[in-house]
């Protein structure tokens, strides 16, 4: 009887463990993602002032 319940609790800690591990993953790439857009942005912007 404990047997069943310490597996099934112990693969709903793995699926957490794991859902949170990706979710962790793909906030980090958008961060790196929108980090790099804005530097894109002002660099242009930078290149900008400096022609007018």
């Amino acid at each position: 009887m404990w047997s069943g319940i310490r597996q099934e609790i112990t693969l709903t800690i793995l699926a957490v463990a794991t859902i949170m591990v990706l979710l962790s993953i793909v906030i980090l790439v958008c961060v790196e993602l929108l980090r790099r857009r804005n530097e894109r942005f002002l660099v242009q912007l930078s290149v900008q002032n400096e022609t007018f």
